[in-house]
Parts: structure tokens; sequence; C-alpha cells
């Protein structure tokens, strides 16, 4: 079975945001409920699914939040094409960077934690293994539009500490994000 009818099974439709028609491509709007904070990704892979991470209740009935085990990013972008899997994290306004790295630190579990319910219940061994990891936080979310800064540093952005930095977004191109 395909990696992407696995964790479309997996996943509830409640927690996967739709794509879009945009000129003959796919676009997704990002939209935080509680902070009326929205980015839109433009030519977003036709057969990408995203997943509304934090729609996932807090594991704190098991876990103590030490170290912040109990946070998770906002959003995962997994791209069946580019095998490419990107962690998205919206604050409205600058936060700790501890706090952000531990949502990205979290989403990330999140998708292991899915690739081995693939491996274990589905027995692929291969689910979701050959995927690259981007990691990416979206500030501004909230403020009056600009033009969009990208910080991109000579790294590529494969870890939560090395996360890509993006201000003031408008439209976000999917590519910019790999």
């Amino acid at each position: 079975m395909e990696d992407s009818e696995i964790i479309r099974n997996l996943i509830q439709d409640s927690a996967k945001i739709n794509l879009e028609d945009h000129y003959k491509k796919k676009k997704v709007l990002l939209k935080e409920d509680q902070t009326s904070s929205e980015v839109q990704i433009l030519n977003v892979p036709e057969d990408s699914l995203v997943i509304r991470v934090d729609a996932f209740q807090a594991p704190k009935s098991i876990f103590n939040n030490i170290k912040g085990v109990c946070k998770r990013a906002d959003f995962v972008l997994i791209s069946f094409t580019d095998k490419t899997i990107i962690y998205i994290e919206m604050k409205k306004s600058t936060g700790k960077w501890s706090e952000v790295l531990d949502q990205l630190k979290g989403a990330e579990c999140f998708i292991y934690y899915c690739q081995k319910i693939g491996i274990a219940y589905w027995e692929n061994e291969d689910f979701l293994k050959q995927y690259k990891h981007r990691f990416v936080v979206i500030g501004g979310t909230n403020l009056a539009k600009e033009k969009t800064r990208v910080t991109k540093s000579q790294e590529e952005h494969d870890t939560p500490s090395r996360a890509l930095k993006i201000n003031n977004p408008n439209n976000l191109q999917y590519k910019s994000l790999i």
C-alpha cells in the first residue's frame, strides 16, 4: 500500500485541511482558530496532505509536560511527490524560541508515531522512510501584509533548531518552504 493511502486512512478527516484549486494548481489556506492568524501556500503538489497536528489532543494524561513534550506545531504538510514533510508553526507575534522548538519537535514526534503505526499495522517497513524533513516558522501572521521576508541560512532547515523563518507572509510559494 502506498504511503499516501496509509496516512490518509490513518488520519481522521477532521484533522485534514483540504487543498483548493488555484489557477490549475493547488493551494492551501492555513488558519489558526484561536488567533485569527492565516497564511496561504501556493503551488502545493496535488497529492499533498495537510494535517492540523494540534487537533491531536496533547498527551498530558500520559506524559508529564517536562521539556515541552506535550507541545506540537500547528501543521504538517506532506508531499508524496517530493517525498517531503514540512512542519509548520505559525506565530502571530514573536514567541520564545525554546517553545517554538518544542512545538516543532512535538510535531516531528507525531509523524514518527504515525510512521511506527504504518510499519506495525500495515506491515510496511518503508513507510515515510525516504522523506526529507523541513521545519518552518511563520511569524507575524495577523499583522498587515507586507512584502514576505524569508530568512534562509546556508544550512538546510532539516532540524527544528535550523528552522526556516518567514516574517509577515503574504502568499508563500510551496517551493520556498522546501
